[in-house]
């Protein structure tokens, strides 16, 4: 995986810090009317907060920013003007969203620019992959961001299905799980395996989904992780091949089954069907790299953000996400508001305890720990 996420010592977050986002959140959640003139002033309702502090008028600029985490003509940036597209008829009069593209694939340096660079006054956005979460999460030093300070608008997620033959779960049988490297986003095939009680090994090198496909047709691993739009076709195929679908990455945030394939179990499902039950840690852990591998994008605003134009921006995603028009665009991509979407950023941070279990079990089962 191209750009990852730093050595974040998540250890040290204060008390005070998360009570605020709790607070933030739960003012966002409960929406306010968004304003149809201009200028759109995005105030606060009642004058005082809760805790007697007087807020601030929030006001959402005629031309407000979308920072895309990736390359201009890649796959986020048209997701970006899909998003644009979606988001234009139902933002507040006269508003017109404008985006910009910022480095590679895997968002990272797009994420370092927007908590560098942007200003909390909820007039910049930033749309990332699940891959830079996903980079921050196992500790890479490049990135400097810190994904629990996303307070989440919209999500994008693909189905993600974890295959193997049928003969998977033998005694003694130590499966061979192909992935591209120790960190990318088939990570998640390997740990859920290791969470549902199975003796697995990597292999790496398998670098696509057409490859994935091709190494388990060919008996040259076991079980892979497919995903994205063609994961009904591929199914269909290797299923003539004793290749069977084995758990998926779940719905919003891990939980339930994909409503994309609702006839396979999750990964808790599939333990307890084998009389396991996952230990809490590895499995808060697994949750954070299923949702970032099953992330296609998540649409954020950054912390401390006013909390009317965080409900404003909830309020206006939640209407685009369930638009006609960017689902024609997507596909087979789910495109999410509040409060699911939400769930997909709180999942993407999970607390430090996740985290240090995460990248003790990448040290001691892959010999991986963060570059220097």
């Amino acid at each position: 995986m191209a750009d990852a996420g730093p050595p974040h010592p998540q250890q040290a977050r204060p008390l005070a810090r998360r009570a605020a986002l709790a607070l933030m959140q739960a003012v966002a959640l409960a929406g306010v009317p968004i304003a149809g003139s201009r200028p759109v002033a995005a105030q606060a309702p009642g004058g005082p907060s809760s805790t007697g502090t007087v807020l601030a008028p929030a006001v959402l600029a005629e031309a407000p920013s979308l920072l895309v985490a990736g390359p201009a003509g890649g796959r986020l940036d048209r997701w970006a003007t899909a998003l644009t597209a979606a988001l234009a008829p139902v933002l507040p009069a006269g508003t017109r969203l404008r985006h910009s593209a910022v480095g590679g694939d895997d968002g990272v340096t797009g994420a370092n620019q927007f908590t560098t660079r942007v200003t909390p006054d909820g007039n910049t956005l930033l749309l990332a992959p699940g891959d830079a979460a996903l980079a921050w999460l196992v500790g890479d030093p490049r990135a400097q961001f810190d994904a629990a300070k996303w307070l989440g608008v919209m999500a994008g997620l693909t189905p993600a299905v974890v295959c193997g033959r049928a003969v998977v779960g033998k005694p003694g049988e130590k499966l061979r799980v192909g992935m591209a490297g120790p960190v990318g986003p088939d990570l998640v095939a390997l740990l859920g395996l290791e969470v549902a009680g199975l003796s697995a090994m990597p292999v790496f090198g398998v670098l696509d989904q057409g490859a994935a496909a091709q190494a388990l047709a060919s008996r040259a691993v076991d079980v892979v992780l497919l995903r994205g739009a063609g994961v009904a076709a591929n199914l269909g195929a290797l299923a003539q091949v004793g290749v069977e679908p084995l758990f998926t990455l779940g719905a919003a945030a891990g939980e339930g089954r994909d409503p994309l394939l609702p006839s396979v179990p999750n990964l808790v499902e599939f333990a307890m069907r084998r009389s396991v039950v996952p230990s809490a840690g590895l499995f808060a852990a697994w949750r954070a790299v299923a949702t970032a591998a099953q992330a296609e994008y998540a649409l954020v605003l950054p912390l401390l953000t006013p909390a009317a134009l965080v409900a404003l921006w909830r309020q206006v995603g939640s209407q685009a996400a369930a638009s006609a028009e960017l689902h024609d665009t997507t596909g087979r991509t789910r495109s999410l508001g509040v409060p699911e979407a939400h769930a997909v950023t709180h999942a993407l941070a999970p607390d430090a305890a996740a985290i240090a279990e995460l990248r003790a079990w990448l040290l001691a089962r892959l010999g991986w720990r963060p570059p220097a």
